[in-house]
C-alpha cells in the first residue's frame, strides 16, 4: 500500500515539532540537548535519559568483556540519587522540585518537574548522574530495599504475565528477566560492575537532555557547561552483545496460579527484531494491535458485548533491542476461548487484509495522539491561565486541531468531508435553531410526530408552518416520505430522540431521493450516532449518495462525551450545498463570523481529546456501559410481552404503556408502584400518547434494580 506523504511518519514527525516549536542541539561532548519553550508556563519539566536498560546483559568496555546480573540497570537508577553529599530527594526537596526515576527494558530515564529555581534543580539533576558514588556498604543497604520492591512485582499478577510470557516466547534474550532482577541477581553488584555501566553507558554521547516549559534553549545548555557535560570528550569504545535467539518459541503455553478476582491471560507474538531507527516498522508494529482488537473494531465489540473480557483488554507492542512482541492481555472467564478469537481474526486479516477505513481510523486515531501528547488539556488549561498563553477570540468556525479531528472520525467510516465544512458550534441544540436564520419564515417544515420538541418550537416562534410527519408502532415509529406532502426544510434525528429508533440505509436514501425531488433541505440530528453498535446502520447521513446536496449534520459532543456542561458540537454544511443560486456553507460561514464568537480554546482542547485513542477507548467503555443498561431494561420488557423500540442502537426505550394506560397515567402508575420515573411519550407530540420513554443513563445497579421492579409491577397488572 502507498502511503502519502503527507501522513508518513517523517511528516508525521516534522508537524509535531513544528506544533511543539522543540530546539535541538548537539554539544561537542555528544550531548543532545532537546527544549521546548513554552511562553506563559510556571514550571519546568526536565528529562536525563540514557540508552542503558535492564535488557543490557553483556557489553565490552575498551575491549574487557563485562557480564551483569538480571536488574543491574534498575538497581543503578536507584543509586544514581545517593553522593557523599547526600541523597539527591533532599537536594530537590530545598528547591521545592517533585523528582523521579524508571528504568525500563532499553532505557533509564531520571526526571524533576519544579516551578522555580530551574537552575539549581538542572545543577542538581546533572552533577548526581554525572557523579556516581558507590561503595559495598551503600549497595548493600540498596538490595534490601529492592529486595522489597522485587517481591511487590511478584504480587502483581499483570506483571508475572507478562514476565511468563516473554519466557515462553524467548529462550536467551535477557527480556525473559525481571526489570528489577531477583534478590539473588542484585546480590552479585559490586561497585566495580556498577561504574563500568556509568562509564560505558552514563557518557554524554549516549544520552539526551530534555526540558520544557519556561526555560529556554541556552539555560539548558548553560547547565550542560557548568556540570561538565559540555567539552569534548574521548569516548570509551562500547559494543553491547546480545545472544543468538531462535526464531521458534521456547513453550508454547505456561500457566500459573496466585489470587486474583477474574483470570487473566496473555497471547504472544514472537516477530522479528525492529532496526533501531526503523520508524516505520515501529509505527506498523503500534498499529497492529488497533487493527486487530482495538476499541473500533467488530472482533472487540463482539468480545465486550459478549461479556467475554473487561475494558481493560487490548493488546500493545513491545520493541527493544533484539526482541519484538506483539501482546493481547486482558481478565477472562473463558481465556482459551478469547485466544481463538483473536487467532481467528489474525488469520481471517492474513487472508483478506485490513479493512480500509478501519485504517484510516485508527491511523488518524495515532497521528491525533501524538499531536495531543504534544500539547494536551491540561497543557491548554494551563496555557490559558497566564498572560501570555491566553487564547481570546479564536476563529469562529472552530480551531484547525479540532476540525481535523472531526475529519479523521468521518473519513475511519469512509466518509471524506473539507475542513471548511466542519464548524464547531456550542451545542447541537443551538444550532439546530440557528441554522433556521438562513430559511425565509414562508419554508414549510416538516417534523417527525413524536419528536424532540426543540424542532417544533424553534419554528413555532419564527412563524413557521409546520407539518407532521405521523408515525407509529405499525411503522416502527420511523415515518416515511409522502409524495403528496410538500415540505422545504425535513428534520430527521436517528437513532431518534425520544424512540431509539434508527433508520436503515435504504430509509434514509428513500429520503435523500425525496428532498432533492422537492428541493428541499434536511436538517440531520446526529447526536446519538455513537450509540449505534449496527454496522449496516448509517451513522452519518453522508454515507448517502446524493446527501451532501440536500443535507446539513449536526452533532452534538455532548452524548458521546458527556459535554453538557461545557457546551461543544458541531456542524457539517457541504460545499455542494446550493438553494435559489446561493450556497449554504458560504452562507453560514458569514453567518457564524457575524453572530458567534465561538467555543472556548479550552473546551476545543477537550473535545480534540475525544478522538484520540485512548478517547474513543474510554468512551467506547462509557457507551458499552449504557448499552448494558438499555440491555438490562429490554430483557426484563420482554419477558413481560410489553412491545418496545430502541434500546439496541440508543440509549433510549420507547414502549407501549401496559394495560391500555395513556402516558401520564402511565406515569403516575411507575411512580406509586414501582418508584421509578421516566418521560410520558405525549409530550413528544400526539402519536407519543399511549407510549413512554425510558432511558439507559443512569447506574447500573439502580437500572437493574428499576427493572426488575417494573417486571414484577407490570406482572402484577
Amino acid at each position: 500500500m502507498m502511503e502519502h506523504a503527507e501522513h508518513s511518519p517523517a511528516a508525521i514527525r516534522e508537524k509535531a515539532a513544528g506544533a511543539v516549536n522543540c530546539q535541538s542541539v548537539t554539544l561537542p561532548s555528544g550531548l543532545t540537548v532537546l527544549c521546548r519553550t513554552m511562553p506563559g508556563y510556571s514550571s519546568v519539566h526536565a528529562m536525563y535519559a540514557t540508552n542503558f536498560g535492564s535488557v543490557v546483559r553483556e557489553f565490552t568496555l575498551n575491549g574487557k568483556r563485562i557480564q551483569l546480573p538480571a536488574g543491574t540497570a534498575h538497581f543503578l537508577e536507584h543509586k544514581m540519587f545517593e553522593s557523599e553529599q547526600g541523597d539527591a530527594f533532599d537536594l530537590y526537596a530545598k528547591t521545592g522540585a517533585a523528582a523521579n526515576a524508571f528504568t525500563s527494558y532499553d532505557r533509564t530515564c531520571y526526571i524533576f518537574t519544579a516551578t522555580g529555581m530551574t537552575d539549581e534543580n538542572l545543577d542538581i539533576l546533572l552533577n548526581m548522574v554525572g557523579h556516581p558514588w558507590f561503595t559495598k556498604e551503600t549497595i548493600a543497604k540498596e538490595q534490601g530495599i529492592i529486595g522489597q520492591e522485587i517481591k511487590m512485582y511478584d504480587d502483581s499478577p499483570d506483571w508475572r504475565l507478562l514476565t511468563a510470557l516473554f519466557r515462553c516466547l524467548y529462550k536467551s534474550h535477557p527480556i525473559r528477566d525481571d526489570i528489577a532482577g531477583t534478590t539473588q541477581s542484585i546480590a552479585e553488584l559490586t561497585p566495580e560492575l556498577l561504574y563500568a555501566c556509568t562509564d560505558a553507558f552514563y557518557r554524554p554521547g549516549n544520552m539526551v537532555l530534555s526540558v520544557a516549559g519556561n526555560i529556554t534553549l541556552d539555560q539548558a545548555v548553560e547547565a550542560c557547561r557548568r556540570n561538565g557535560v559540555y567539552d569534548a570528550v574521548e569516548p570509551p569504545q562500547v559494543e553491547t552483545i546480545f545472544p543468538q535467539e531462535a526464531d521458534t518459541v521456547q513453550h508454547k503455553e505456561t500457566t500459573f496460579t496466585m489470587p486474583v478476582n477474574k483470570p487473566c491471560f496473555a497471547l504472544g507474538y514472537k516477530e522479528a527484531a525492529i532496526n533501531r531507527g526503523d520508524t516505520r516498522m515501529e509505527v506498523i508494529a503500534d498499529l497492529l494491535p488497533d487493527l486487530i482488537c482495538g476499541g473500533l473494531t467488530n472482533l472487540y465489540r463482539k468480545l465486550y458485548d459478549e461479556s467475554l473480557v473487561n475494558p481493560e483488554f487490548s493488546g500493545d507492542y513491545l520493541s527493544t533491542e533484539g526482541a519484538c512482541i506483539i501482546a493481547f492481555t486482558g481478565e477472562s472467564e473463558t481465556p482459551r476461548e478469547v485466544a481463538q478469537m483473536v487467532r481467528d481474526e489474525i488469520a481471517r486479516l492474513r487472508q483478506n487484509g485490513v479493512d480500509p477505513e478501519l485504517f484510516t481510523l485508527v491511523k488518524n486515531q495515532m497521528y491525533g495522539e501524538m499531536l495531543a501528547d504534544v500539547e494536551n488539556v491540561d497543557d491548554a488549561a494551563e496555557e490559558m491561565g497566564t498572560k501570555e498563553g491566553f487564547h481570546g477570540y479564536g476563529p469562529e468556525q472552530g480551531y484547525p486541531f479540532l476540525k481535523q479531528a472531526i475529519q479523521g472520525y468521518y473519513a475511519g467510516r469512509g466518509t471524506q468531508l473539507a475542513e471548511d465544512e466542519i464548524f464547531i458550534s456550542d451545542g447541537a441544540k443551538s444550532d439546530l435553531a440557528n441554522v433556521l436564520g438562513l430559511f425565509d419564515v414562508d419554508n414549510t417544515v416538516l417534523v417527525p410526530d413524536p419528536v424532540y420538541p426543540t424542532y417544533v418550537d424553534d419554528n413555532v416562534t419564527d412563524g413557521r408552518k409546520i407539518i407532521y410527519g405521523r408515525t407509529s408502532q405499525e411503522n416502527g415509529f420511523l415515518g416515511m416520505p409522502d409524495d403528496s406532502v410538500k415540505a422545504d426544510i425535513i428534520y430527521i434525528c436517528s437513532p431518534n430522540n425520544p424512540t431509539g429508533a434508527a433508520y436503515t440505509r435504504d430509509q434514509l436514501k428513500a429520503w435523500v431521493e425525496y428532498a432533492r425531488k422537492n428541493n428541499a433541505i434536511i436538517l440531520y440530528d446526529a447526536a446519538y450516532e455513537c450509540f449505534i453498535s449496527d454496522g449496516e446502520l448509517a451513522r452519518s447521513i453522508f454515507e448517502i449518495e446524493g446527501a451532501r446536496e440536500c443535507a446539513i449534520e449536526i452533532c452534538s459532543f455532548s452524548k458521546i462525551a458527556g459535554f453538557t456542561g461545557t457546551r461543544c458540537g458541531y456542524t457539517v454544511v457541504p460545499k455542494d450545498l446550493e438553494r435559489d443560486g446561493m450556497n449554504i456553507n458560504k452562507l453560514w460561514l458569514r453567518r457564524q463570523t457575524t453572530k458567534f464568537n465561538g467555543v472556548p480554546y479550552v473546551v476545543q482542547r477537550g473535545a480534540a481529546a475525544v478522538f484520540t485513542e485512548s478517547g474513543m477507548a474510554e468512551i467506547q467503555s462509557n457507551l458499552d456501559y449504557y448499552r448494558r443498561n438499555a440491555k438490562v431494561i429490554a430483557d426484563a420488557l420482554d419477558e413481560c410481552g410489553v412491545w418496545y423500540c430502541g434500546g439496541k442502537n440508543s440509549p433510549y426505550i420507547w414502549l407501549r404503556c401496559p394495560g391500555s394506560m395513556k402516558s401520564w397515567e402511565f406515569f403516575d402508575w411507575l411512580l406509586e408502584n414501582c418508584g421509578v420515573v421516566g418521560t410520558p411519550g405525549v409530550g413528544f407530540g400526539e402519536c407519543g400518547e399511549g407510549y413512554f420513554r425510558l432511558t439507559a443513563f443512569g447506574d447500573a445497579e439502580k437500572t437493574k434494580l428499576a427493572a426488575e421492579r417494573i417486571k414484577t409491577a407490570i406482572k402484577a397488572l
